[in-house]
């Protein structure tokens, strides 16, 4: 005889919640709320399906740098782990873990994940982007197991990398160090950034695919970089940075720009992670700035005097 479980009432994955749960008829990754400036603007929590109907509830931890392969070969990745119980007295023998996707305007019911039947599971090698994670508890044996109609998802979000092309712009590009070009003249340095989601293959919203500063927060360092070297000098940190009003004035030299890009504090902390900053460098010949010398007073000799 099957008993009859009623699973997974608590919450089956070790975290904490940060938002009661609202009831909604199915729970993927929406677009998100722009700018997104936390981990919450990213829709990332846990779906609760209770054989009715689905409750989604907001969870810190599900956000993560995209960690690429050459620097550790597991990738990004996160530690998940179900309950042992499901509150009413009935103790799992095994899980169930899923990979649920979305494609043609539909999720999956989740591919099964050979050999995941443990209560913890530690995805790696994650792709940038939303990643959505099912699992369901078995009570029983190997021979007569009862699966739970219920089930919980996590929706975790793996930030991409950000393709940055720094961009100079400006009529005179070659100017004399005490003027500096201004009003319609004045030399400019811009960004054009995307957010990378190669290996991404579901149709989860891809906020900044397009236009990266249009859909995150980000932060922006500008430097000038002497050609045939010298100390970088660090020119503002504003997303446009007009070269009149930089906080260091260039001296007489031929420079190339260079622009470091990161992620907001608020959304994930970079801590010592040298992969999560982003940059590009300006190389094209007639994107470079020559400052020339003010030349200073001449000196007049007497070569002869005619008496």
């Amino acid at each position: 005889m099957k008993i009859n479980v009623n699973l997974l009432k608590t919450a089956i994955l070790a975290f904490v919640l940060a938002a009661p749960a609202q009831i909604f008829a199915q729970v993927f990754p929406n677009a998100p709320t722009t700018p997104i400036s936390a981990p919450a603007d990213l829709n990332g929590g846990l779906v609760t399906f209770d054989g009715t109907n689905e409750s989604f509830a907001a969870l810190g931890g599900t956000v993560m740098f995209f960690r690429p392969t050459s620097v550790d070969p597991a990738g990004s990745g996160v530690n998940l782990s179900a309950s042992l119980t499901d509150g009413n007295g009935n103790s799992f023998s095994s899980y169930l873990w899923h990979k649920v996707t979305y494609t043609g305007g539909s999720e999956d019911e989740g591919t099964p994940i050979a050999g995941e039947t443990a209560a913890t599971f530690n995805p790696t090698n994650l792709d940038p982007g939303y990643n959505k994670f099912r699992v369901r508890g078995e009570t029983g044996s190997s021979v007569s197991s009862c699966p739970s109609t219920e089930y919980q998802d996590v929706i975790v979000f793996v930030l991409p990398q950000l393709d940055v092309t720094p961009e100079v712009n400006g009529t005179e590009l070659v100017y004399c160090a005490n003027d500096v070009p201004t009003g319609a003249d004045a030399i400019t340095l811009s960004a054009d950034i995307i957010a990378d989601y190669t290996g991404n293959t579901n149709d989860y919203p891809k906020p900044g695919e397009a236009d990266a500063d249009a859909d995150f927060t980000l932060t922006y360092d500008w430097y000038a970089v002497p050609q045939g070297g010298g100390t970088a000098i660090q020119l503002g940190n504003t997303k446009d940075l007009d070269l009149a009003t930089a906080t260091n004035p260039l001296t007489p030299g031929t420079y190339e720009f260079y622009v470091e890009v990161e992620y907001d504090s608020g959304i994930r902390t970079k801590g010592g992670r040298n992969y999560v900053t982003y940059g590009g460098s300006t190389v094209v010949t007639s994107q470079t700035v020559v400052v020339t010398d003010t030349p200073g007073t001449p000196t007049i000799s007497v070569l002869s005097v005619e008496d």
